[in-house]
């Protein structure tokens, strides 16, 4: 990755720790979902998550940079190649955990739903579990882990899969028909809903499919000079933002 594509975000503001201030750049990288990370009316990159992000870097003096990629694939082979210290909100799963090491604290917790159209909610009740969607298109983001259950039925057979590269058009999918529904986390399905201008033709099903952490994920092996250093101050910091309600404060702001 050219350094002239990392998009710099912060300055160096107040030092918490002197061992952890260094003149390196560290690099973060994530792929743009709003309301968690995008580009806004000006071009620059905001979100829930660089705002926590850039409360924590700030309090250990780091100077840090932001890459949005546009797709999960593009993302995953940043983190392969080392090309990233730092992977924004993902959960947990096996095939990361090869490659990145997930931070201690979770930041979010997010839910996740069936949408759909309005006019079509009394086709799908999904009460006894994915049984209940046979036959619906769903639309399926490319490099999302969903739940093993979800794959399953995907596999059977029971649901037919509709696959798009990126997330953000999967509001746009749902009301152009070309799906029955989406699983995405609430806060990125009302956000598209919202910037559609048509957020009353869509609902969700009653019943959250899950509820999952959300974490940064360290890259394995970054050259970052102290990078262990880092990953422990980055979680007590972390941890005060939540206990003293500040990480609530930015989701309020955020809020559809």
């Amino acid at each position: 990755m050219k350094a002239e594509n990392w998009i710099n975000i912060s300055l160096l503001i107040v030092m918490l720790s002197p061992n952890i201030l260094h003149a390196k750049v560290f690099r973060v990288a994530g792929i743009p979902e709003a309301p968690l990370r995008f580009y806004d009316e000006n071009k620059k990159i905001s979100g829930i998550d660089v705002d926590i992000i850039d409360h924590i870097f700030k309090k250990l003096m780091i100077s840090y940079k932001i890459i949005l990629l546009e797709s999960s694939p593009g993302l995953k082979k940043i983190y392969q190649e080392k090309s990233a210290d730092m992977i924004l909100s993902f959960s947990k799963t096996g095939d990361r955990e090869r490659y990145l090491d997930f931070s201690e604290e979770p930041h979010l917790k997010m839910d996740w739903y069936f949408f759909v159209l309005d006019s079509q909610k009394n086709k799908y009740q999904y009460n006894k579990g994915l049984a209940d969607l046979k036959g619906a298109r769903v639309g399926v983001t490319h490099g999302f882990a969903y739940t093993l259950d979800f794959w399953n039925a995907i596999d059977e057979g029971v649901m037919k899969p509709v696959y798009e590269h990126r997330n953000s058009m999967q509001i746009h999918n749902l009301l152009k028909n070309k799906v029955d529904l989406v699983l995405l986390n609430r806060f990125v399905a009302m956000h598209h809903a919202k910037l559609s201008k048509k957020s009353e033709k869509i609902t969700r099903l009653p019943k959250p499919v899950k509820s999952s952490f959300y974490y940064n994920g360290f890259v394995r092996n970054s050259s970052y000079p102290g990078i262990e250093k880092v990953k422990k101050s980055y979680d007590a910091v972390l941890k005060e933002a939540k206990s003293s309600g500040l990480i609530n404060k930015i989701l309020g702001k955020y809020e559809t």
